[in-house]
């Protein structure tokens, strides 16, 4: 039984990722996906809740007004049970701050994250540039980052889609 309802559950959150990409607009474009394992990904040094986290790198190959980032989980067996994970993830851009005096590098800064201060999760993440935010752009060229965990040490086989106008990427930094 426990089986069944983990994928219904994996079903439905299938469904609500398609709707909210189908719904929201401005995303008219292909789709982008990549098969990732959490334990071949490469770790984070920046955690999330103090927790090690994975991280992958894409960029975009034009200008998009907006994309969406999804992130759903394979289920896994152990011992005979079928579970899902929800992965909670952060998306962000890279910022050059070598303009600045004594900076000689960049950061990265986030654009939008699947879960709220509560922990609320979503199974998709909707970002768009901001056009009285000169950070907060969907540019091509730019370098990006998805850090992304499970808060489960076990591995994890995820899918990553990116949905938006324009060719993705996706990168081993």
């Amino acid at each position: 039984m426990s089986g069944f309802i983990n994928k219904l559950y994996l079903l439905i959150l299938s469904l609500l990722a398609a709707l909210s990409i189908s719904c929201s607009g401005g995303n008219k474009g292909p789709s982008f996906s990549y098969i990732i394992n959490s334990t071949q990904s490469y770790r984070s040094n920046d955690l999330i809740d103090n927790f090690p986290a994975s991280e992958l790198y894409f960029r975009l190959d034009s200008q998009s007004r907006c994309i969406t980032i999804n992130i759903v989980a394979q289920e896994h067996e152990v011992l005979g049970t079928t579970s899902l994970s929800k992965i909670f993830f952060i998306v962000e851009r890279e910022l050059d701050i070598s303009l600045f005096p004594g900076r000689n590098e960049s950061t990265f800064i986030e654009l939008g994250r699947n879960f709220d201060n509560n922990w609320e999760h979503s199974p998709s993440v909707r970002i768009c540039t901001i056009t009285t935010n000169p950070v907060h752009k969907v540019e091509p060229d730019i370098l990006y980052r998805i850090r992304f965990t499970n808060f489960d040490r076990r591995d994890t086989k995820m899918k990553v889609t990116i949905l938006g106008n324009s060719r993705v990427r996706f990168l081993r930094q």
